[in-house]
């Protein structure tokens, strides 16, 4: 890591360090009114399927198993991150333009390619396409589906804790 923030200093200064700051603000707000918007609704109709299948309507009610929490949250962190990724894109082609790179991992991208996240939006999708703003798009998604589900059973379980000592 030292090695990397050197290099990037030496080549890019003090700005190189905050490459796709903007992309990444912009995208932050969306992605987390998404996921949690989302993981809302899901577990809302978790409950109301639960209320469908159970017999027994006053534990039916209100109970959602830890594995359906994790489905719910699993959901939530897909939706967000399948909207929010172009932003995303735009964020790595900032972070890493002007880098050395291995000739396999494609052509190296210079310098100074996108004037702001705008430019770079509509020039990926001019040149590229919409599959250009969605590369990536799987292995993002299985590294942010997990990670959303194990938050929200976490922060499930944390808030009963916390209730339960409190009251």
């Amino acid at each position: 890591m030292r090695s990397a923030f050197v290099d990037i200093f030496r080549a890019r200064g003090v700005p190189g360090l905050y490459a796709g700051l903007t992309p990444t603000l912009v995208e932050i707000a969306p992605y987390a009114g998404l996921q949690f918007g989302t993981y809302d609704t899901f577990k809302r109709w978790m409950k109301a399927w639960n209320r469908l299948r159970s017999s027994n309507s006053s534990q039916g009610d209100e109970f959602i198993s830890s594995f359906q929490l994790f489905i719910c949250g699993l959901g939530s962190g897909t939706c967000a991150k399948a909207v929010c990724h172009p932003l995303d894109v735009v964020k790595k082609r900032f972070q890493i333009e002007g880098l050395q790179r291995h000739p396999r991992y494609g052509a190296r991208l210079e310098a100074r390619a996108y004037k702001n996240m705008y430019d770079g939006l509509r020039r990926i999708l001019l040149e590229e396409g919409w599959a250009g703003l969605y590369k990536g798009i799987v292995p993002s998604i299985v590294k942010a589906a997990p990670a959303g589900a194990v938050t929200f059973v976490a922060y499930e379980y944390t808030s009963d804790w916390l209730e339960s000592i409190l009251t």
